[in-house]
Parts: C-alpha cells; sequence; structure tokens
C-alpha cells in the first residue's frame, strides 16, 4: 500500500487573503513550510522543541516577574544617585 498524499489546497483562506501583498505571500509561504514539516517526520521535532521554547519563556517570564521588583528598587536607587 503506498501512503495517501494529502490534497493541495489551490487557494488561500479568506484570512490570508486579508492580509496586505507583501505580508500575505511570508504568511502563505511560512504556513506551507510549517504544513510540510508537519507532514514529513520532522513534524514531531518541531513540536518538541516548540514545547521546550514554551517551557524556557514560561520560566523566564516567572523569574523576571519574582525578581521584577527588586531589579527596579536596584535601578530606581541608581537613578537616584546620579
Amino acid at each position: 500500500m503506498s501512503a495517501r498524499v494529502p490534497e493541495r489546497r489551490t487557494t488561500a483562506p479568506a484570512w490570508i487573503a486579508a492580509a496586505p501583498g507583501g505580508a500575505r505571500s511570508l504568511l502563505l509561504s511560512h504556513l506551507i513550510a510549517i504544513g510540510h514539516r508537519l507532514r514529513s517526520g520532522n513534524g514531531q521535532t518541531l513540536v518538541e522543541y516548540s514545547l521546550i521554547l514554551l517551557l524556557i519563556a514560561l520560566v523566564c517570564i516567572s523569574a523576571l516577574t519574582v525578581i521584577g521588583g527588586t531589579i527596579q528598587d536596584f535601578l530606581q536607587s541608581m537613578a537616584e544617585q546620579v
């Protein structure tokens, strides 16, 4: 048995068609590239890297939230000394 190849879309969805000219072609090319990756075996790797990136972003946001007040106080005292 051979693998079934999904049909290719020939027209852009309405939300892409509403984008300005250059942005529309850039957005469409990125979406096509993501679609190709998801159909290939590389899609799993893309999802894994996305989850790792999300985890790193959450850790950074949490750390800045926790120590943000301390940093603000430090910078404020430095500004007052100048």
